[in-house]
């Protein structure tokens, strides 16, 4: 992609707003139109991680110019679904937004900051960090402590503080993440961002996010899976991942 090409974070010319959506036919129809509406001139690239209910055909309705789909028949895990959303856009920038809104569009110019003035080409959100702010029942103590326990493995192995690595808010330069290749299928792939930068030499920033509770529709997350699937490949990557040369 040419890195000449225009970039506006006002309009999101120059973005590429991946989305990785299964089974979200309550909400996602609302969630592209509230994203778009904010930032007309970005991609929205909608990646449907084999759903069992309408949520392709929701996307397909839409048929909008600023709205791409990718459709998959079996479901492969979130992993699966950002990788391949990296893969596709043809951006300088692309960010990561939940298919459910519970982050903000609003805050998008926000998130992309420290890419477009050169401070790094990974930024991470965080509901956690001072200036985050968390709607009352959003967050289950559950979750909370999986938050703390997993940021913290990743911290260390990584060598820098993290509070937040599974906030599903996060942008990077395009090539930069093509280039790092992620490969964990399943919720693990975040650590693995964070890990393979980390080794690379690059300082991921954190910015505070606003964080809301689902409207509709189910969290793809179950612990008694995720307790055990995400620290394996977290492991799994800091042992097959080598450090920068």
């Amino acid at each position: 992609m040419p890195a000449s090409a225009a970039v506006d974070p006002a309009t999101g010319r120059g973005f590429t707003i991946i989305i990785a959506a299964f089974n979200e036919q309550e909400v996602i129809a609302a969630t592209l139109r509230r994203t778009h509406d904010f930032w007309p001139e970005a991609v929205i690239l909608v990646v449907d991680d084999g759903s069992h209910d309408r949520t392709a055909e929701v996307v397909r309705g839409l048929a909008a110019p600023w709205l791409r789909l990718h459709s998959y028949k079996v479901n492969h895990g979130k992993g699966f679904a950002i990788a391949r959303g990296i893969d596709f856009a043809e951006t300088p920038y692309s960010l990561q937004l939940d298919a459910d809104c519970q982050f903000p569009p609003e805050k998008m110019p926000e998130l992309v900051a420290p890419l477009l003035d050169g401070r790094t080409r990974l930024v991470f959100s965080s509901r956690y960090c001072d200036g985050a702010s968390r709607e009352p029942g959003s967050i289950t103590i559950a979750k909370r402590l999986a938050s703390l326990v997993a940021s913290g493995l990743v911290s260390v192995l990584c060598g820098q503080r993290l509070t937040d690595v599974f906030a599903g808010f996060k942008a990077w330069d395009t090539d930069y993440a093509q280039r790092l290749g992620l490969t964990d299928a399943g919720f693990g792939y975040e650590a693995e961002l964070a890990i393979k930068a980390a080794r690379k030499g690059e300082t991921i920033i954190e910015i505070p996010i606003d964080y809301a509770s689902r409207r509709a529709g189910e969290s793809k997350i179950r612990f008694a899976r995720d307790m055990i699937t995400v620290p394996v490949g977290i492991l799994r990557v800091w042992l097959f991942t080598r450090w920068k040369n």
